[in-house]
């Protein structure tokens, strides 16, 4: 396919698009202890815990690292850290206090640990449970007696009604 016209307008109109593939499994979770390794980072040799993860993106939010200045009003600045991508960090190996490259392997119980190239196991952070906060019943709250009360009817049961009482009109009107 060629353009009519040159310039890199049109010749970035048929280049396409980078494809993002993300990983399938993480070995890096949120709660972890990580080393930014990437030479060519402004806080390389930093460390930071892990806040968040963007699995589309391939990237972490980590704390302290890739500060990222937001200006909300004329004299208000949020200074937050900024995504990194997933390739320029290391977790930090618990015997040798260093990055370290992990493999995942399975236990003898069949579970899936993280091991550092000194073979130390690298415990999986704990996670926060996902228990759902009880709520105080509120007079929006439907009474337990109301609950089993039906109030929808199937939709072949009503049609089957209609029709019998159409049925039923049709026979008066022939009658008369």
């Amino acid at each position: 396919m060629r353009a009519t016209r040159k310039g890199w307008s049109i010749r970035r109109q048929l280049v396409p698009e980078r494809v993002r593939i993300p990983l399938d499994r993480w070995k890096i979770m949120p709660g972890d202890e990580v080393a930014v390794v990437s030479e060519a980072s402004k806080d390389f040799g930093k460390r930071g815990k892990v806040l968040e993860i963007l699995p589309l993106q391939n990237r972490l939010i980590v704390e302290g690292i890739h500060l990222q200045t937001k200006i909300l009003k004329a004299n208000e600045k949020q200074v937050r850290p900024g995504p990194i991508h997933y390739s320029n960090v290391h977790l930090i190996d618990p015997e040798t206090d260093k990055p370290t490259r992990v493999k995942v392997l399975l236990g003898e119980d069949g579970k899936r640990r993280r091991v550092a190239r000194s073979n130390a196991i690298i415990p999986y952070p704990r996670q926060p449970s996902r228990k759902r906060p009880t709520k105080e019943d509120s007079p929006q709250d439907t009474a337990a007696s109301d609950v089993h009360e039906v109030t929808y009817r199937r939709y072949d049961e009503f049609m089957r009604k209609q029709r019998s009482r159409q049925a039923g009109l049709q026979t008066v009107c022939q009658a008369s």
